[in-house]
């Protein structure tokens, strides 16, 4: 009996052993299960900048892919012959680069390729923005790149391109889905020497005659000596056939294959292409008498003066233009006889706003006045030539000093002493300031004008647009300028600045520029204005081009990191 008290006695004492081990268990549990819930949250609050950091890193190899897609494009841009092509710079619209250089997004001419990096889940894709300028783009803002990005499709050989690629990836859980996606942008210098003759169409004057506006056309790439130049719908700037040279020893060069050398010649009444008597843009001295800029007798047939109506003139013997124009077959004073008419050479007909005007593209170039480099008027036609247009002179509108000024077509005769007025400048200094005087000598019957009164550039003190009035015997501010000339540093070189604007802010200067198209009388003609001076071809006069290499620089992360 006792025995069995005993034992359960003992069963009693083990049944209590058994509840406390699974008391502890229990307790065992919990913990280990808290733990495991620590340890998750602290697993997930860490993977989530993994995932980010992986992608920041990612994403900006995507963006640089992007930006390299952007460079072949356009090193891809050439002839085949290793020589660059207009006609193939990828442009395709108004709004069709994508810009954000600082965080702030917008849209700019040019064009704009997307892409995927990989084929994997998630994948990487690009998206590369081009767009295109004269002045260089790099620290610009996205105000800036809008209103200075060249129009598609382009029209002027651009100096440099912007170039702006973003990289994007999956969302990051828990993140927006732009997080974590990395943008780049840069500078392209494209591989050139600005010279400035390289090659426009010849167009008819736009006018209700004209419709679609019409082109001298030479029939394709490879036209033989003898062939007859038409008039043809006019095509994209660039085009071989439609190509043409306004040069120094005022020929017009077919510009679309110069290894054929052939200039327009007057041929039995009519314009045709013939091998240029003069191979060369300077006139060898054996054929071209320098002191009327004539060719010798016979001569005068590959040679063309731009005259005071708009059109192309033929040469005397003596320096001066005959009474015959290059000009559409057909035409009278208010109509043309539209495309495939021969483009002929008869008595000239009707004003600057007539079916045998012209107005050439600015890159034809501006013969004889494109000698000039000084960064001054001076030999040999004492005009000032605008760089960004350089088939573009400074021009009082219409001949009348009270109107503003213009970059109007440079005006040529071989000899230059005959040049109307308007175009015509020289220079007096201002004492030793370094400022001085640009005047032109009036003739009566012009605006207010009288035979030998001086009228000088006047900076504008309300508004933009520079003016030409009589000369103040001391000179004021607003009427002294200074021609900065060579200064060894491009984007400071061959400048007019304006003494008014140095007085009001010295920080601020202010340079004649060309500015926006002008309205009324000269349709293509830009006005001329002060503007904000910032080394851009458009405010450079009588400059010499500038050699430069391609190359990409200014290579910076976006802000906001691309996001």
């Amino acid at each position: 009996m006792m025995r069995l008290q005993r034992l359960v006695a003992a069963r009693r004492l083990a049944t209590g052993d058994d509840g406390m081990a699974m008391v502890l268990a229990i307790l065992l549990i919990l913990l280990v299960a808290g733990l495991s819930l620590s340890m998750g949250a602290l697993v997930i609050a860490q993977s989530r900048p993994t995932q980010f950091n992986r992608k920041n890193a990612a994403t900006v190899n995507a963006a640089s892919t992007g930006l390299q897609v952007g460079l072949d494009r356009l090193r891809a841009a050439n002839d085949g012959a290793g020589n660059g092509s207009l006609l193939l710079l990828p442009c395709t619209g108004a709004n069709d680069a994508t810009l954000a250089p600082n965080g702030t997004s917008g849209t700019a001419p040019g064009v704009t390729y997307t892409g995927p990096v990989s084929s994997l889940p998630g994948a990487l894709t690009y998206r590369v923005s081009i767009s295109y300028y004269t002045a260089d783009p790099s620290g610009k803002d996205l105000g800036w790149l809008q209103s200075n990005a060249k129009p598609c499709p382009l029209l002027v050989v651009p100096t440099f391109a912007y170039v702006e690629a973003l990289g994007a990836g999956a969302a990051v859980p828990g993140e927006p889905a732009n997080r974590g996606n990395r943008g780049v942008h840069a500078t392209y210098t494209f591989n050139a020497v600005n010279t400035n003759v390289t090659g426009g169409r010849l167009k008819q004057f736009p006018g209700s005659w004209a419709s679609p506006q019409l082109c001298v056309d030479a029939g394709s790439a490879t036209p033989a000596p003898g062939t007859q130049l038409l008039m043809q719908p006019c095509l994209a700037l660039g085009t071989p056939q439609q190509t043409f040279q306004y040069r120094t020893d005022l020929t017009l060069y077919f510009g679309g294959n110069t290894a054929l050398n052939l200039c327009a010649e007057q041929s039995g009444g009519y314009i045709k292409l013939q091998t240029c008597t003069s191979p060369v843009n300077t006139p060898q001295a054996s054929t071209y008498n320098t002191s009327t800029g004539t060719y010798l007798a016979g001569q005068q047939v590959q040679e063309f003066a731009f005259d005071d109506n708009g059109h192309f003139a033929g040469a005397s013997s003596n320096g001066g233009v005959t009474g015959t124009c290059m000009q559409p077959e057909g035409i009278t004073t208010t109509t043309s006889p539209g495309a495939n008419a021969k483009v002929a050479f008869f008595a000239c007909t009707g004003s600057t706003q007539s079916p045998g005007a012209w107005d050439p593209d600015p890159d034809v170039g501006a013969g004889k006045a494109g000698g000039n480099t000084t960064g001054m008027p001076g030999s040999p036609t004492n005009q000032f030539v605008n760089y960004s247009e350089f088939g573009r002179c400074l021009d009082i509108t219409g001949q009348n000093v009270n109107n503003s000024l213009i970059a109007y077509p440079c005006k040529q005769a071989p000899n230059s002493s005959t040049l109307t007025y308007n175009q015509v400048w020289n220079y007096v200094p201002y004492g030793s300031t370094g400022y001085g005087q640009f005047y032109t000598v009036g003739v009566t019957g012009q605006g207010n004008s009288v035979t030998g009164t001086k009228y000088c550039l006047k900076a504008p003190s309300t508004g933009n647009l520079i003016l030409t009035p009589v000369c103040a015997a001391t000179p004021t501010d607003d009427q002294l300028w200074k021609a900065t000339g060579n200064t060894n540093v491009y984007a400071t070189a061959y400048r007019l600045i304006s003494k008014a604007s140095v007085v009001a802010d010295a920080n601020n200067p202010y340079c004649m520029s060309v500015g926006p198209i002008a309205s009324g009388v000269t349709p293509g003609s830009s006005d001329i204005i002060t503007q904000l001076c910032d080394g851009s071809l458009a405010q450079k006069w009588n400059a010499p081009p500038n050699p430069q290499k391609a190359g990409l620089g200014n290579l910076i992360e976006q802000q906001g990191g691309g996001s």
